[in-house]
């Protein structure tokens, strides 16, 4: 093992010992008592919908128990005719309170329905909704406290583990995660142990033609915003494994795909705004593995 390897394993191992045992941004678990908020049926009316056209498939990953509250988690999957060209994950709602990439991967569920023949190459697993207690009752977390957004090391959740059961021995091209920010001012986008900013940037300029603003001010412990990109580098993606804070797309990027990207949109905009911007993200990013152009934007 050289030099270089050993000291970058020291000092993984240092950092892990420091920290607590406990997962990070994980809380006590919530109450039976929490007042509902939203209609999952309004979610799977929708899905079934989808799957009525005939054009994408859907799945039933498994359910979800905590005491009197159960749903069942779903995923859509679309197969073109042909040669799959990419291969695609997009998920949302890993956060109850962030609907915004819901309704947008919903809507984006229903454009590919409608007109799936503009999406020749693309292989598509979609989960719209991977927290549906969380979406039902608005908590960021789960009933259990366990912020599911870096349980994709451990894997305590009951939902993150339904994700690992859809996904187990799949490789994708492209891993997508919808979330929203209350404290943010402006759009801003993770971009996963990428050689090169181009895509991230790309997305930040479209965003940015809309009209909507940037972020400039978010950062966490090791990283900050660069004008609405939050570039995340390879090394760092054993730390967070290591200390249990791995998010869906950056367990991807570590292990099976080679581009991954969490995208944030502030809270404090219009509901048809941040739909729009997620769609912008998604349109971008999809864009990017389509040199040849064929790619036609989601409706």
């Amino acid at each position: 093992m050289s030099t270089h390897h050993s000291v970058f394993r020291l000092l993984i191992l240092t950092v892990t010992l420091a920290l607590p045992a406990c997962a990070v941004g994980n809380i006590q678990p919530l109450p039976e008592s929490l007042p509902i908020q939203r209609n999952i049926f309004t979610i799977t009316n929708r899905l079934n919908e989808i799957a009525r056209s005939g054009k994408l498939s859907l799945k039933q990953t498994g359910t979800i128990k905590y005491g009197q509250f159960e749903a069942i988690c779903y995923a859509l999957a679309f197969s073109p005719p042909g040669r799959v060209r990419h291969a695609v994950l997009l998920t949302g709602g890993v956060h109850g309170d962030e609907p915004a990439g819901v309704e947008m991967l919903l809507q984006a569920a229903e454009g590919i329905a409608r007109e799936p023949s503009k999406y020749e190459g693309y292989y598509f697993d979609i989960i719209p909704l991977v927290n549906p207690g969380g979406w039902v009752f608005n908590p960021r977390h789960n009933r259990d406290g366990i912020d599911i957004n870096g349980d994709f090391a451990s894997y305590d959740s009951q939902e993150a583990r339904l994700v690992q059961y859809l996904t187990q021995g799949k490789a994708y091209d492209l891993a997508i995660d919808f979330h929203e920010d209350s404290q943010a001012r402006g759009f801003y986008i993770y971009q996963y142990a990428a050689p090169e900013s181009g895509t991230g940037r790309k997305v930040i300029a479209a965003v940015r033609k809309a009209d909507y603003p940037i972020e400039q001010n978010i950062s966490t412990m090791m990283l900050k915003t660069n004008d609405g990109l939050i570039d995340v580098p390879l090394w760092s993606l054993p730390y967070m494994q290591i200390t249990r804070q791995l998010s869906c797309p950056a367990y991807f990027r570590l292990d099976r795909n080679s581009a991954a990207f969490s995208v944030e949109t502030p809270e404090d905009l219009a509901w048809d705004d941040r739909v729009k911007m997620h769609r912008t993200a998604l349109n971008e990013i999809l864009g990017s593995l389509e040199p040849s152009g064929k790619y036609s934007s989601v409706k």
